[in-house]
């Protein structure tokens, strides 16, 4: 899959979610929980990737669990991935999202988050997404206020909000992959 189409139908499910779901985010004084946030992100998702398949919380490689020595993780469940299961080579996208006040959380903050992006789009790991992504959820419906990190090849390339990121990962992936 072309960067252009990849990072088109990722926008595409955010922008349904922003559009359908944007009560979620400021639901009580944080939102609701981060897995009912990526869990309807999945949903957009998965119709969008005709072909692959959208999984939340998925914890397996073939028949172990998803784990990385890079990460130093003996278990590991992106909150979303856009993958075809059984297959090592289609591995699209990786997504570990938080909670803005839980961004720092020194066992599950976004240096956690960060290691296991690493390993995921490490090109020398088994993983190897072509494209993972850190958010940063904000208590707000307006996605130019949520903060996302992008990795690919095993390094944290860029840094954009969700709103018109398109351009700058495309840009990136393009000048990265070829």
């Amino acid at each position: 899959m072309n960067a252009e189409r990849l990072v088109g139908l990722l926008s595409g499910g955010f922008h349904a979610l922003f559009e359908w779901d944007a009560e979620l985010f400021d639901l009580g004084t944080d939102g609701v929980n981060e897995q009912t946030i990526t869990f309807r992100l999945g949903l957009y998702l998965h119709g969008l990737f005709e072909g692959y398949h959208v999984d939340c919380e998925y914890n397996r490689i073939w028949d172990k669990p998803k784990a990385c020595q890079r990460a130093e993780k003996q278990s590991m469940k992106p909150d979303v991935i856009i993958h075809r299961r059984r297959s090592d080579t289609e591995n699209l996208f990786c997504l570990e999202a938080k909670k803005d006040y839980l961004w720092n959380h020194a066992e599950t903050g976004y240096a956690d988050m960060e290691k296991k992006l690493v390993g995921l789009t490490h090109p020398e790991d088994r993983y190897k997404y072509i494209l993972g992504a850190a958010w940063r959820i904000m208590p707000t419906p307006d996605p130019s206020q949520h903060r996302c990190f992008w990795f690919i090849n095993g390094a944290k390339v860029l840094e954009t909000s969700l709103w018109g990121f398109e351009g700058e990962v495309i840009e990136t992936l393009r000048r990265i992959h070829g």
